[in-house]
């Protein structure tokens, strides 16, 4: 593989590198801050941060250049990127305290999918340049996003109407059940195929 194409490919694996390296760190933040209050959620982000450490070490490994400058810049972007989709700022953070659970799924989703967009820019640059490992590392990492993901959309109502019961609202436990049917038949509609270039 020339030189410049592995630096094509690496520039991803770095960026991807540097935006993982972020999201475990707001999870092992978020699970400290939430602490033993919201123990469904606390699990559930312990084992996503679990998925991101693997992550973590899988791109470590197939990084090829290795130089942080190569990239500095793009993952710079990506970690800014990242750590306002993750709540980092003193703002966000602030929002985190008074509704802890909720607003700590919402902001991994975001991350979520920020870290699933990079992924697919990983796998069509991995796999159009013929580099057969990371393509099927991406692919595999994507997939744990998607599932990731769901995982986090499926916890969420519940924990909504727990944070609104601590508040002292009145909350209709009975529509729980409802509210996550329907939920979970809001479906994306099947894409169209990709569109060739012109």
């Amino acid at each position: 593989m020339a030189r410049t194409e592995t630096e094509a490919i690496d520039s991803y694996v770095s960026d991807m590198l540097s935006l993982e390296e972020h999201i475990a760190e707001v999870l092992g933040a978020q699970i400290h801050e939430l602490g033993d209050k919201h123990p469904v959620v606390v699990t559930e982000l312990g084992r996503c941060r679990s998925v991101v450490l693997n992550h973590i070490q899988a791109l470590r490994k197939v990084r090829k250049v290795g130089d942080p400058h190569v990239t500095g810049r793009i993952a710079g972007a990506i970690k800014k990127a990242g750590a306002l989709a993750a709540g980092l700022s003193a703002g966000a953070l602030d929002l985190l305290r008074m509704e802890r659970a909720p607003k700590a799924l919402r902001d991994d989703y975001v991350a979520a999918s920020l870290a699933s967009i990079g992924y697919g820019m990983l796998y069509a640059t991995a796999v159009s340049l013929n580099d057969e490992m990371v393509g099927f590392l991406a692919e595999r990492h994507l997939r744990d996003y998607a599932s990731m993901t769901m995982s986090l959309f499926r916890l969420m109502p519940g924990t909504v109407l727990e944070s609104l019961r601590e508040r002292g609202l009145a909350v209709r436990d009975e529509a729980l059940p409802g509210i996550g049917r329907s939920l979970g038949e809001v479906r994306i509609p099947a894409a169209d195929p990709m569109p060739q270039p012109a």
